[in-house]
C-alpha cells in the first residue's frame, strides 16, 4: 500500500454523491498534478481525515461542503485576496482553513492569513507522505481535537478561526478559537492578507479589522 492509499484508507467515506469518471475540467489545466488529483477523486470523491482536520473537496457540488469547482470560483472568496490566490487550484484545507493547492507544478500550502505559499511536494504521493508523517502539524489536528471535545463535532462547511488573528499575535489556544462558515473566514482573511502585502517581516503594522467577522474588544 502506498502513502496515498494509506491516507485514503484512514479517511471518511466519499463526500461526493458518486465517483467521477473523469478528471474535473477545472483540474485539467494544471497538468500532471491536475490529473493526479482527478485520479484521487475517482477513488475517494472528497473526504475528511484526522477528525475532519483535513478536508479534501469533492468534484460534485454539494453545499455544504463545496465542490472543487465551486470552491475555486473567484466570486466565492478568492477575489478578496486581490490577486494573491489567482494562480492556484485549491483542493483541500486544514482545521483553520489554510489551503492545500496545486501551483506552478507543485503541491503547496497556502497560509490564509498572509496569502503566502509554501511548497510541499511534487506529487500527490509525496504530499500524502508528508501529511501522514506529521499530520498534527500539517492539519492542525491537536487543537481541533480539543475544540471538538469541548464543543462537539465541527459542522460541515465550517472551519476554526482565530478570534484575534494568528498573524497579529493571536494565541494557538482554545480560548482564541471559534467555528465559522468557511467562506466567511476566507473572505475576512483575504482582507488581512492584502493589507499585509509588502510589509517587512517584524515591522510595526496597523491593520484594519472592521471587516473581520469577530469584533475585537479592548
Amino acid at each position: 500500500m502506498n502513502k496515498l492509499e494509506k491516507l485514503i484508507s484512514i479517511s471518511s467515506r466519499s463526500i461526493g454523491r458518486a465517483l467521477p469518471d473523469c478528471t474535473p475540467e477545472i483540474a485539467i489545466k494544471f497538468g500532471s498534478l491536475g490529473e493526479e488529483l482527478g485520479e484521487l477523486l475517482k477513488i475517494e470523491n472528497g473526504f475528511y481525515a484526522f477528525e475532519a482536520a483535513l478536508h479534501v473537496f469533492p468534484s460534485q457540488r454539494i453545499c455544504p461542503p463545496f465542490s472543487l469547482e465551486h470552491w475555486n470560483d473567484a466570486r466565492l472568496w478568492r477575489s478578496e485576496y486581490r490577486g494573491l490566490a489567482d494562480d492556484a487550484l485549491f483542493f483541500g484545507e486544514d482545521a483553520f482553513g489554510n489551503q492545500f493547492c496545486i501551483r506552478k507544478g507543485r503541491v503547496c500550502f497556502f497560509e490564509a492569513e498572509t496569502g503566502a505559499y509554501r511548497e510541499l511536494a511534487g506529487s500527490f504521493e509525496d504530499w500524502a507522505n508528508i501529511i501522514l508523517d506529521d499530520y498534527e502539524f500539517q492539519t492542525g489536528y491537536p487543537l481541533l481535537h480539543e475544540w471538538q471535545l469541548k464543543n462537539g463535532q465541527l459542522p460541515a462547511g465550517q472551519r476554526l478561526i482565530a478570534k484575534f488573528p494568528f498573524v497579529l499575535g493571536g494565541d494557538y489556544s482554545l480560548d482564541n478559537l471559534a467555528a465559522m462558515d468557511s467562506v466567511e473566514i476566507m473572505r475576512a482573511r483575504g482582507n488581512i492578507a492584502w493589507q499585509l502585502q509588502d510589509v517587512p517581516e517584524g515591522a510595526d503594522v496597523e491593520i484594519c479589522l472592521d471587516e473581520y467577522p469577530i469584533k475585537q474588544t479592548d
